[in-house]
């Protein structure tokens, strides 16, 4: 059973002044086969996240709804689904898609906006908004003002500004016409030429978007050309496309998401061995998920036991054990972890300390999501003569994501 000691110092601290982030990149998130993979932007090599549930309806195009993973389930019986997928433990939930005819061609696009909250699908044709707790579409309206009459709208994706784009199928030349959107009209305004290398045959399958620099696409070529198949870059403006890496199959879909607000802050406490205990926050932290962020103290005396001790008052300079709390009161401790390492007998930092928060608050109680939360690892060091046998690391705020 959950305990609730914490209300009353969830109420006195709404109120706090949120802090001032450093900058940190958002994470190129793909998915292909019914992996969900992370993309490194700088090689378009993938890490796999997730593998998706044998019998889940195969994904296909992505965007981020809700701090969520949304996708397409691919077309099955003439009827597509909707997959929405937690970023901490990849836990997922079907909606089956209504009110979307097939009409001989299945949804192609997918999309939210950030300002409004609203999901939108595109067939080739036709622009819907989606529901996404009942899955039903409704018709915005056929996409209307392109120059081509032959025009298919295969990709869309949101700026950071909130300027919707979208990608058109190739002509005789291999040129993708590029437009502006306009949701609440189903209007493309036509605005560059994407051209591919000579004799390629294709369509770019989805489009992504960071806040700045080139945006990223995942391209499937025909036939022709099957080299060109896999990750490219395109730059806004010029239109220049570059291929960064040659996937085949190439990617279904592809989405940037939001990385978590953290940042390390305070002193650590130089150890007995001469180690200073390094905190690390890895994953989503989310009162919505059983597991999925890892804080965890690096540069650890071996063979040692620690907890993590944590608050939401503020961050703190406050003398204790030889070192400093990092850690404004009234404070919290979690269970005790075990460091591991080195064998006894041997005195060394190869050790570890970790938690994962999401299972924490699982089974202790919620933090809603926006709460900032300040934690320090602390522990006993034998190499020190007490009172200040304490091994302290430095500290990270965090926000509770959805």
């Amino acid at each position: 059973m959950k305990r609730s000691s914490f209300v009353l110092l969830l109420a006195v601290t709404f109120g706090a002044t949120a802090p001032a982030w450093p900058q940190a990149n958002e994470e190129l998130i793909a998915v292909r086969f019914g992996m969900i993979e992370r993309i490194n932007v700088a090689s378009g090599s993938a890490d796999l996240l997730w593998s998706l549930p044998i019998g889940t309806p195969p994904p296909a195009r992505m965007t981020v709804h809700r701090d969520r993973l949304a996708l397409l389930g691919s077309e099955l019986f003439q009827q597509q689904s909707l997959l929405t997928l937690h970023p901490a433990n990849g836990s997922l939930l079907i909606k089956l898609i209504a009110g979307v005819p097939f009409n001989g061609s299945a949804i192609r696009a997918l999309l939210a906006d950030a300002a409004t909250d609203a999901l939108y699908v595109s067939t080739a044709t036709d622009l819907y908004t989606l529901d996404p707790s009942t899955g039903q579409g409704t018709l915005v309206g056929p996409f209307t003002g392109s120059p081509y009459s032959w025009e298919f709208v295969n990709a869309m994706a949101m700026a950071s500004n909130g300027d919707v784009y979208a990608i058109g199928r190739a002509d005789a030349a291999h040129r993708y016409a590029v437009y502006k959107l306009q949701l609440t009209t189903a209007q493309l305004i036509w605005i560059g030429e994407i051209v591919m290398p000579t004799g390629s045959g294709g369509r770019f399958l989805d489009l992504a978007i960071p806040p700045t620099g080139d945006w990223w696409a995942s391209f499937h070529e025909i036939g022709l050309i099957p080299s060109l198949r896999g990750l490219w870059r395109i730059t806004p403006g010029s239109w220049q496309a570059t291929q960064v890496r040659y996937v085949d199959p190439p990617h279904e879909g592809l989405a940037f998401l939001a990385p978590t607000q953290q940042a390390s802050y305070c002193t650590a406490k130089t150890n007995s061995l001469g180690c200073a205990p390094a905190i690390s926050g890895e994953g989503f932290p989310s009162p919505t998920a059983s597991s999925g962020y890892v804080l965890r103290a690096s540069n650890v005396r071996n063979q040692s036991t620690g907890s993590l001790t944590f608050g939401i008052s503020g961050r703190a300079v406050l003398p204790f054990g030889g070192g400093t709390n990092c850690v404004a009161p009234p404070r919290q401790r979690t269970t005790v972890a075990f460091s591991g390492g080195s064998p006894t007998g041997v005195a060394d930092c190869s050790g570890a300390w970790q938690l994962d928060f999401n299972t924490w608050m699982s089974q202790h109680y919620t933090l809603p999501a926006g709460t900032t939360i300040q934690a320090q690892w602390l522990g006993r060091d034998a190499g020190f003569a007490p009172p200040d046998n304490w091994s302290l690391s430095n500290a990270l705020e965090f926000v509770v994501r959805p």
